[in-house]
């Protein structure tokens, strides 16, 4: 496909972010190397508690009970499942092994943003442990105010989110350690944070980024979604879709809708309002720069290549001259049936207008006159 526009088609909006304060249970994934040793013992064949207390801990009798409480805390954290005193690793539990990492669960209240924006891979954005404050620095350092204003944002916390959510590895959207979110109580403390992020959709480049202002934050992939097919969805969209010449990759226009200087350089720059990608939703106001010009009747091509000779007539408009000014102003029609008028029917054509023949008449009249 043809090159559309001289810029990247980039699509770019604000994430509409919520975050709640709220208390619950959720596993981090850490590094365990007592239980990722545990699990390598397991996974090599037949494991009991006390061959762990003989080969890891190095005493199978003094150290049995450690060896005992490792399997149970293993087992707990789902890890591995046991039959008569037989252990075996679950699905979970190969993972571990094989990531070195277990998520180990933690209660307390959590700090969650979230965001259903469709170009997210994950809608939680992030999760963080929050520190409530003890009664003393409320006492001090808070104002009833501040208190009373707090306990007016306790709402009920969307339970769809534990439903999405619950029991599986969540990658958040911006960079952090994975987590799993095992329970969350039913209220929680909705809060406004200043922390404004961005999504930059690069449709030419297929690259889609999040960022913090200009910094970029995180890196996803991009919808498999071509340039063109976005294109033509924001032709449709402003009702230019019938312009587009799709063999040519050019616009279609009649030479008196287009400006002088898009004359000139048989370009335009487009702004699209508020676009609307179909499964994307909305974005911000984008500039196209640079899309390429076709004339969209021939009657239209002739005005244009006349237009364009008469501008190149800047000097005196020896037979030489004429000619290659003919074969310049022809070129982007070729597709056209195109005929120039000669150098006098060219100064004819100018009229009666003053100033315009006192730009061009005289170069053309007088290399006509001297046979130049």
């Amino acid at each position: 496909m043809k090159k559309i526009m001289t810029n990247d088609l980039i699509l770019r909006r604000q994430l509409q972010l919520q975050t709640w304060r709220v208390p619950g249970q959720i596993a981090y994934a850490t590094e365990r190397t007592e239980i990722t040793l545990v699990l390598a013992c397991i996974s090599s064949g037949e494991c009991t508690a006390k061959q762990i207390a003989s080969h890891l801990l190095f005493d199978d009798k003094a150290r049995l009970n450690v060896a005992e409480n490792l399997l149970k805390r293993a087992e707990t954290l789902g890890l591995t499942e046991s039959n008569r005193g037989k252990y075996e690793l679950t699905e979970k539990g190969f993972k571990a092994l094989k990531e070195k990492k277990t998520f180990i669960p933690e209660k307390g209240v959590f700090q969650l943003t979230y965001c259903n924006d469709s170009l997210l891979p994950s809608f939680i954005v992030e999760v963080k442990r929050f520190n409530e404050p003890s009664a003393t620095e409320e006492a001090m350092h808070r104002s009833k105010d501040t208190t009373k204003k707090r306990l007016s944002n306790i709402h009920k916390f969307p339970d769809w989110i534990l439903k999405e959510t619950k029991g599986t590895e969540i990658t958040p959207s911006l960079k952090g350690e994975n987590f799993i979110i095992d329970a969350l109580e039913r209220k929680g403390e909705y809060v406004e944070l200043p922390l404004q992020l961005y999504l930059e959709w690069n449709v030419s480049k297929q690259t889609l980024k999040l960022l913090e202002g200009k910094k970029v934050i995180n890196q996803f992939p991009a919808p498999e979604v071509s340039l063109k097919d976005v294109w033509l969805k924001l032709l449709d969209q402003n009702g230019w879709y019938d312009e587009w010449n799709q063999q040519t990759s050019e616009l279609e226009e009649f030479f008196d809708e287009i400006e002088e200087s898009s004359r000139q350089s048989m370009r335009a720059d487009i702004l699209f309002e508020k676009p609307n990608i179909e499964g994307f939703g909305l974005f911000n106001n984008v500039e196209t720069r640079g899309i390429k010009l076709r004339p969209k009747t021939d009657v239209c091509a002739q005005q244009w290549a006349c237009w364009r000779l008469l501008n190149f007539v800047t000097d005196y408009a020896t037979q030489n001259k004429f000619s290659d000014w003919c074969q310049k102003a022809r070129t982007p029609f070729n597709d056209f049936p195109i005929v120039l008028p000669n150098r006098e029917e060219l100064e004819a054509q100018q009229g009666q207008d003053a100033e315009a023949r006192n730009k061009t008449s005289w170069h053309l009249i007088t290399a006509s006159d001297w046979n130049l």
